[in-house]
């Protein structure tokens, strides 16, 4: 008990000679629906404790995988991750993305932006609209735009992660998602390719 308080003291210490946008006083003041599994506590120890890499809490485990100034990465499950990163505005502010992924087997990114007050921001006034096809490269578009429509789902299936520059990158995970024969077919028709996108101070692009 006396460890978890004096690691708060000096988390509220360290918050306090931190610029606003600094991935942990974010991760403390975010409402708890953004990681459940975490209490205040939990937080604590899992940014100021360079030594507690994994927390247990009542809902499992939550592995912490990357910790920079600008982002977080956690595991929260066997087939699940969050990342929070802070995005650098125009206007003195910050913009905070949240991505959540399932992976079961394919993963599924679910992306979200929020304002320094927490409340959403749509999602298309700071990201690019995309659709499978954004990531398809067709070789013959006549012949290849019915097999391709017969392989895969109207579900999108994108893994999003940022990179180590801090861009975001898109891809669709059809390797996957697709298995045996079906594959094959994909990949001696079609080519896949990553979007990269990068933050500007007003959007990606």
């Amino acid at each position: 008990m006396m460890r978890v308080y004096l690691l708060s003291l000096f988390f509220l210490i360290f918050v306090g000679f931190s610029y606003s946008q600094n991935i942990a006083s974010v991760i403390l003041d975010m409402p708890e629906n953004i990681i459940p599994a975490l209490s205040v506590d939990n937080r604590t120890m899992l940014l100021v404790d360079s030594t507690a890499r994994v927390i247990p809490t009542v809902f499992g485990e939550v592995e912490k995988l990357t910790y920079r100034d600008d982002y977080l990465k956690v595991k929260t499950s066997d087939v699940g991750t969050i990342q929070i990163k802070t995005l650098d505005t125009k206007n003195d502010t910050y913009i905070v993305c949240v991505i959540k992924t399932v992976c079961a087997p394919a993963c599924d990114s679910d992306i979200k932006f929020y304002d320094s007050e927490w409340e959403e921001i749509d999602k298309s006034t700071l990201l690019p609209s995309m659709t499978m096809e954004s990531f398809i490269i067709f070789k013959d578009n006549q012949k290849h735009q019915t097999i391709y429509k017969s392989l895969l789902p109207d579900i999108c299936l994108i893994d999003a992660r940022f990179d180590d520059t801090g861009k975001l990158v898109l891809k669709l995970d059809v390797e996957k998602y697709l298995s045996g024969e079906d594959l094959k077919k994909f990949n001696q028709t079609f080519e896949l390719k990553e979007l990269t996108f990068k933050w500007d101070l007003v959007s990606f692009n």
